[in-house]
């Protein structure tokens, strides 16, 4: 298990909201990939803390 921490992506309220009204073809919201697939790791620059939430969060996700 990983105990430094998992990196979230950083999320801005207007880039939801923009991709949600503004542009008419995109019909899934807001998305991480690039057009090529990729995640955009650029987004990715907060981490979660080792903590029991993560160790919680770890266990659910084996689980599934």
């Amino acid at each position: 298990m990983i105990n430094t921490g998992v990196y979230i992506p950083s999320i801005d309220a207007k880039d939801i909201y923009l991709s949600t009204h503004f542009i008419e073809d995109n019909f899934n919201g807001y998305n991480l990939k690039l057009k090529d697939g990729q995640y955009n790791l650029k987004k990715f620059i907060n981490t979660f803390d080792y903590s029991l939430d993560l160790i919680e969060l770890f266990s659910i996700y084996h689980k599934k």
